[in-house]
């Protein structure tokens, strides 16, 4: 009897020791649980959105709520603050407009200006869903510009100016001679250039990754994640 007993303390002591997901996973062989009031969604993700707390959710794992049923996901409100941590929609509420990481909130709760931020189930209700654009042309999100893509470099990442070789960025090189004036901002001044100093304009700026929309990160799509975030 007293060995029974022993047994189902261990046991009762096992399912409270369950421990806190460290990478934003959950469940699966691991049994991790979300941290906080996230939810663990059937792909056992950690998250708050409606794709997180809704179908499929894992209550053994984190917690669950009825989500919203429109294109928009995310919870029914947003409480009107800027994301600062890349996060939005979900119980926190918070709207990428404004925000350093990019104004679409992806259907996984994270901000970006990339297609798997603004199409594919964006969250209307926490920033914009549409490609990004400025002045009727699309802003480059690959540091690309002019071309046959047409993309302009005026509010992107990259730079504003658009190089002689279709690239985006702020260097003499990419500003002055030879700078696309249909696709990015120039300015008059000549100073510097020369042909080690214009390489830099004739390749991709090194600042091209593009935010995780979804949590995930490196891999073949080399996404970063969002400042102050690590998996």
């Amino acid at each position: 009897m007293v060995r029974l007993s022993l047994s189902c303390l261990l046991f009762l002591a096992g399912i409270v020791a369950a421990a806190t997901s460290p990478d934003q996973t959950c469940g699966g062989s691991n049994a991790y649980t979300c941290p906080g009031s996230q939810c663990c969604s059937q792909y056992s993700w950690c998250g708050t959105t409606d794709a997180h707390c809704g179908t499929g959710c894992q209550s053994k794992f984190g917690k669950c709520t009825t989500g919203s049923s429109n294109s928009g996901g995310g919870s029914t409100s947003t409480n009107g603050r800027v994301s600062s941590d890349g996060t939005c929609g979900g119980t926190a509420g918070y709207t990428c407009k404004g925000s350093s990481f990019g104004t679409c909130c992806s259907q996984w709760g994270y901000c970006g200006n990339t297609d798997a931020h603004c199409l594919n189930s964006c969250q209307s209700k926490f920033g914009d869903c549409s490609s990004v654009t400025n002045g009727g042309k699309t802003v480059s999100q690959d540091g690309a510009c002019g071309g046959t893509g047409g993309n302009t470099c005026r509010g992107s990442t990259f730079g504003d100016c658009c190089s002689q070789w279709g690239y985006c960025g702020s260097s003499t090189d990419h500003c002055s001679t030879g700078c696309q004036s249909s696709f990015g901002t120039c300015s008059s001044s000549s100073s510097g250039g020369g042909a080690a100093a214009s390489s830099s304009a004739a390749q991709p700026a090194s600042t091209g990754a593009k935010t995780s929309p979804d949590n995930t990160c490196g891999g073949s799509n080399g996404y970063t994640c969002p400042s102050g975030l690590c998996w």
